[in-house]
């Protein structure tokens, strides 16, 4: 994943045709050939998709509490050095399907509802 001092430089290369790096234009003379910013923002969205996934807690055995099978695997700050947002909060997504009774017998963390599921991230002008 590349460091947070490479992508705030590549960063401010897109200045204030950054819209048009979002598909503002359809990419219009971006794509043939690939335009070099251009594929440093695709790197960068897939880092951050990877480090979403990565952080989502999917070991719910070796963490039995709502907090831990709820939480990210990671603290927020360490995921913005590799992609370039400000991360300000966890997303979760709650299950609302009847569970069946032999849950009820199950360790609490079984029953659980929640789960992390991603990141809420902005970017700043900075």
């Amino acid at each position: 994943m590349p460091s947070s001092s490479s992508s705030t430089t590549q960063f401010n290369k897109l200045g204030k045709k950054w819209m048009e790096y979002q598909g503002l234009s359809d990419w219009d003379s971006l794509l043939d050939p690939l335009d070099d910013n251009l594929r440093f923002e695709i790197l960068r969205y897939g880092n951050f998709v990877e480090a979403a996934y990565k952080s989502f807690n999917s070991e719910a055995s070796s963490s039995p509490s709502y907090a831990a099978t709820a939480a990210c695997s990671f603290p927020k700050n360490k995921l913005s050095d590799c992609c370039g947002y400000k991360l300000t909060k966890n997303l979760h997504a709650t299950s609302g399907i009847e569970l069946p009774r032999w849950v009820e017998k199950a360790p609490s963390w079984v029953a659980t509802r929640s789960s992390n599921i991603g990141y809420i991230a902005v970017c700043d002008n900075e």
